[in-house]
């Protein structure tokens, strides 16, 4: 009987991901630009990464563990030090490529993951627009440190901590990390927006209800599908989460605005919970559209990738 599974296709026949890609490894939002994170990050999410690139984003990541050493660009550093949540992404993305990436240096990697992730957590209290003084919720991760807690860059850094769980770290990282991801957890569960799923913004300090948006609300439901996984089997106890609301309320926000790209986060997010046979709509793999990035086309194969091996990148199975 024929497989009804989507069937793999070769990363050659995928022609305009050359166009992407510098000659030295990693990959760029336009067409013969310098590679950046977050590309390259969906290239190796995808399977479609050679190890040169896999090597690029590592020197991102080991250069920034140095504090400003030397990096292959300085641009992207400067990105990595800004934005935690391109760190995590990163993370995420080479804790989903397989060990052999790090050169056999996981116990370090993981180490340096936690700590600089524990870096990246805000501790502030501040006045809220109608001048109340209001504390951080604990748990939170800032777009770039230091600074308030968002959703985007906990969500990210959540996935990150969970792939490192999946690498069976040393007992002192693993001791952080079992303290780290129930916070995480909560403070997600804690920022849910009253139509039912996640806004990037920070609802405290714009003191304004906040709509959910597509792309948050999938990248949200991939952490905590990995953060639920994680926990059954490790025994980490972490607060009840039903995600069949938040679920229903993406699949209404990708029909409102509809794109490949909000298509392929929302068939992501169905996946990682489980719901296969809800994951039919079909994302197109051609090469980027005008306006559109190779993260566009990379996301895709992401999907592709996914349905095809019935395991979503990132998300601890």
């Amino acid at each position: 009987m024929a497989s009804d599974r989507p069937t793999a296709r070769s990363p050659a026949e995928y022609g305009w991901i050359s166009q992407y890609r510098a000659p030295d490894g990693g990959f760029s939002y336009l067409a013969g630009r310098k590679p950046r994170v977050e590309p390259t990050s969906y290239a190796v999410l995808a399977g479609v990464a050679e190890r040169r690139d896999i090597e690029w984003l590592l020197t991102q990541l080991t250069s920034r563990f140095a504090e400003g050493g030397p990096c292959a660009d300085g641009v992207v550093q400067r990105e990595l030090h800004e934005h935690s949540w391109l760190l995590a992404l990163a993370t995420a993305a080479l804790d989903a490529s397989g060990h052999d990436a790090r050169d056999g240096h996981d116990a370090e990697f993981a180490d340096q993951v936690v700590e600089l992730l524990a870096a990246q957590e805000t501790r502030k209290t501040y006045l809220d627009l109608s001048g109340n003084d209001e504390p951080e919720l604990d748990g939170a991760l800032a777009w770039r440190a230091p600074s308030y807690g968002w959703v985007e860059p906990s969500s990210w850094g959540l996935l990150a901590e969970t792939g490192v769980l999946a690498a069976d770290p040393p007992p002192a990282v693993l001791a952080r990390v079992r303290k780290s991801v129930p916070k995480r957890v909560e403070y997600l569960l804690a920022r849910i927006t009253t139509d039912g799923a996640w806004n990037y913004g920070n609802v405290t300090i714009m003191d304004v209800d906040l709509v959910a948006l597509p792309q948050t609300s999938a990248v949200c439901l991939l952490a905590l599908a990995s953060a639920y996984s994680a926990a059954r089997s490790r025994e980490i106890k972490l607060p009840e989460f039903d995600p069949t609301g938040p679920l229903e309320r993406l699949r209404e926000l990708a029909e409102n605005q509809p794109s490949r790209l909000t298509t392929a986060w929302q068939q992501l997010a169905l996946m990682a919970w489980g719901n296969w046979d809800a994951a039919t709509t079909d994302v197109p793999v051609a090469a980027p559209r005008p306006g559109e990035s190779a993260v566009d086309g990379l996301l895709s194969l992401v999907v592709a990738r996914a349905k095809h091996e019935r395991v979503v990148p990132m998300v601890e199975p």
